[in-house]
């Protein structure tokens, strides 16, 4: 693990309210620093909300609310979403905040300094809702955005333009020196076929609206959104803590939706190149969800809500449905019929019945208390060999693959249930064989507290009250039955997770 760990999520734009793509990001992002930070990283873990832009003003004016009081309401929105949901940042950056600007000033100073931005005059198809230029290629039917299925607008306008054509060889010798810095692997090789084809000069400024940072050399024009919104990764580092620049940059690991993939492989690394900063280490880049086999919309109805699905059924189970369910490579899909399912498999039966009956047993027949272990048997070895093996789980963390990561998780409750079926320790007490059945009952008890340990960065509400029902409090990642011996179970029952129907 390294010993530095700085994660962060794309700032989400508050043009509308936090929905389960914003959720799903933000929950791996928490996953990883969270699990970074307990197997011995020293962690910074960045969110916030991007506030900038001509779709900003225009949703502000729909509301028929002025800008800042609509910035300020939609950016707290989001931070409920991070409290709602157990995420841990460390810091919240807004790029409406003074640093953030002064920051942008600071890096767009050094670029044009450098030579790298031109005056010029722009024509070209926009799309509000990316706040982004498209040639007619790029969209459907020439004329509707691909993402947003909106008519994009034509537009002529004088600009800045960012020497992005100059950076074509030095993005591809970055790339092949850093073959990881974009995963996973599937993503890479679009991006470098893109690139490979050529880049535009990348058009940086606006006139026709005046809701952004001013360009330093001409405050006519406002800084183009996303050249914007991409400093936020070092102006939330500076804004939390003058030292924490030095300290955490450059970031181990951006994640990202693949709508926004462009901008955070080519345009921030071409940028960061040409200011002399060094780029990020990798980028993970993720699909979308669908709901129920359909695109997820307003116009369907069919939009998740984070804060709806926590208060009906948890926000840790919320959290494990889409660790569980997610593939990084490709879109994956919601399914309320699928959450309440695998709540009850897996969450249920597989881990909450396991530690209910071990509890139960333990105050039927050990006063409550976690004995302590005699003599081990080989089917006793087998059984602590697979839960300490930690390996895959570490390399699953490692190569930012949460899923399986969790998985690994899971498999090891099964083992669980398993091995206390096949021992039976209720029939050890019956007939005597005392030795035996508190044997198997303190192996199952601390196997439970070091997987709650694997599980806390996924499911860090019910992992904690895991620890609480057996009464240990040790969060050490070993196992060793001097964790759990002689601690005291709760005596009254205790459901961990409720069936759903």
């Amino acid at each position: 693990m390294d010993k530095k760990f700085y994660v962060t999520t794309p700032i989400y734009y508050i043009n509308g309210s936090p929905h389960l793509g914003h959720a799903y990001t933000s929950i791996i992002a928490d996953v990883m620093a969270r699990a970074y930070q307990s197997l011995g990283s020293d962690v910074f873990f960045l969110t916030g909300t991007d506030e900038h832009g001509q779709k900003i003003a225009e949703a502000a004016a729909d509301a028929h609310m002025d800008i800042q009081t609509f910035i300020d309401q939609r950016s707290g929105e989001f931070r409920k979403m991070n409290e709602c949901l157990g995420i841990s940042n460390l810091h919240f950056i807004r790029t409406s905040s003074a640093t953030h600007e002064e920051v942008v000033t600071e890096i767009i100073t050094t670029i044009y300094n450098k030579g790298d931005i031109y005056a010029g005059k722009y024509r070209g198809l926009y799309c509000v809702a990316c706040e982004a230029y498209y040639t007619p290629d790029e969209l459907l039917d020439g004329k509707h955005c691909k993402t947003h299925l909106t008519e994009v607008r034509e537009l002529e306008e004088d600009t800045y333009f960012f020497k992005l054509s100059n950076f074509q060889q030095k993005l591809l010798e970055f790339y092949s020196a850093n073959p990881d810095f974009i995963l996973p692997k599937e993503r890479a090789s679009e991006i470098l076929n893109r690139v490979k084809g050529g880049l535009d000069d990348l058009c940086i400024t606006r006139t026709t609206f005046d809701w952004g940072i001013r360009f330093p050399f001409n405050e006519k024009h406002v800084l183009y959104v996303w050249v914007d919104a991409l400093c936020n990764y070092i102006s939330g580092l500076k804004e939390s803590n003058t030292l924490h620049y030095n300290k955490y940059w450059p970031p181990n690991l951006h994640i990202v939706g693949k709508d926004i993939s462009w901008f955070h492989t080519v345009i921030w690394p071409a940028l960061l190149l040409s200011a002399g900063i060094t780029p990020p280490h990798h980028i993970l880049i993720h699909g979308w969800w669908t709901v129920e086999g359909e695109k997820m919309s307003k116009t369907r109805g069919n939009v998740i809500d984070p804060f709806e699905m926590s208060q009906k059924y948890g926000s840790d189970v919320f959290r494990f449905y889409l660790m569980y369910n997610a593939h990084i490579s490709s879109d994956s899909n919601f399914s309320l019929l699928e959450l309440k399912q695998q709540n009850n498999a897996i969450l249920a039966n597989n881990i909450g019945n396991l530690v209910s009956r071990v509890v139960t047993l333990l105050n039927q027949y050990c006063d409550g208390i976690i004995p302590i272990v005699g003599k081990l048997e080989l089917e006793d070895e087998r059984i602590i060999a697979i839960i300490k093996y930690t390996k895959k789980y570490t390399e699953a963390l490692e190569e930012y693959n949460v899923r399986n990561a969790l998985l690994d998780v899971i498999e090891k409750f099964s083992e669980l249930n398993k091995y206390i079926t096949r021992e039976k320790p209720w029939d050890d007490f019956k007939n005597n064989n005392r030795e035996s059945g508190e044997k198997t009952l303190a192996l199952i008890a601390e196997s439970i507290r070091f997987l709650s340990f694997c599980l806390d960065p996924f499911m860090p509400l019910k992992s904690q009250e895991m620890r609480s029902i057996l009464g240990t409090k040790n969060l050490s990642f070993q196992f060793s039955f001097k964790n759990s011996e002689g601690s005291k179970v709760l005596t009254e029952k205790k459901i961990l997770f409720v069936k759903l129907d």
